[in-house]
């Protein structure tokens, strides 16, 4: 069952690509979550050049390798180089 899949996840703005240090200052949010078949926009103040959707960190813990995190599309826009992004999920 793929209800799962897309449950617990946090969405990150970052400047740069590097994945080795999150915190409260790139997260755009809480964590979210999203039932089959249906969609999300997430909408974050944050500037940056890489969005980043990864697991909540309390998932991560010891079962990582058995936490799947499945998007079948990301849209990204904003409305300008500085300014807000507005992710669909």
């Amino acid at each position: 069952m793929l209800t799962c899949r897309l449950s617990g996840f946090e969405v990150h703005v970052k400047a740069d690509a590097s994945t080795e240090s999150y915190d409260d200052s790139t997260r755009c949010g809480d964590q979210y979550s999203v039932a089959q078949g249906k969609s999300l926009q997430v909408q974050c103040g944050k500037t940056g050049r890489y969005v980043h959707v990864r697991l909540a960190e309390k998932l991560r813990g010891k079962n990582l390798r058995k936490q799947i995190l499945t998007l079948c599309e990301v849209k990204v826009e904003c409305t300008s180089w500085e300014t807000h992004a507005l992710l669909q999920l």
